[in-house]
């Protein structure tokens, strides 16, 4: 499964701590048990919100066992909480590896928010909306050139947003590989 976390970051002066501190927050949640993988990826384009942690994961218990519940989320963020928005925690089914993401290549992200709206366009993998706080009831990713990606996201009509990498996939300190 695929845990995404979306937000965006207001304090500019302080954009580079933040980074930092990001790095150290996902060496940290690579520790708790099924967590596997992370990478972390930034908007093309101005969006509301630019930044994107992709994680593999075992599925929804992870975000049960008591060192994610006592040391991860919204509130394990100290003084950045205040200063990150527009965050959005959603837990995905339909890959089980985070897609390699290379520095020429661009992760094409499209929503699809609720059921009236078209399918995802074909070129893409879909992925269904499983828990956390399902913005979206289904996503579709696709790793592409900036040009190609680009062109997907003239042709359709859903919410759709190009990321580049900021870092390369990170394994956990086991470095086990997925079954």
């Amino acid at each position: 499964m695929l845990y995404m976390v979306e937000m965006n970051f207001t304090n500019l002066p302080r954009e580079a701590d933040w980074n930092e501190w990001y790095s150290g927050h996902l060496r940290k949640l690579l520790a708790f048990p099924g967590f596997h993988a992370v990478q972390r990826l930034r908007a093309e384009e101005q969006v509301r919100s630019p930044y994107l942690a992709v994680y593999e994961v075992d599925g929804p218990e992870v975000f049960e066992t008591e060192p994610y519940r006592t040391r991860a989320g919204r509130n394990s963020t100290g003084e950045w909480k205040e200063m990150m928005f527009d965050w959005h925690r959603n837990l995905f089914d339909g890959l089980r590896e985070i897609p390699v993401i290379g520095a020429d290549s661009r992760l094409l992200v499209v929503d699809r928010a609720n059921s009236s709206q078209p399918a995802l366009p074909a070129e893409l993998t879909p992925l269904q909306c499983v828990g956390l706080d399902r913005t979206v009831i289904e996503r579709g990713v696709a790793v592409l050139s900036l040009e190609a990606s680009r062109a997907v996201v003239g042709a359709t009509a859903l919410f759709s947003r190009v990321f580049k990498p900021m870092m390369t996939v990170t394994r956990n300190a086991s470095g086990r590989a997925r079954a």
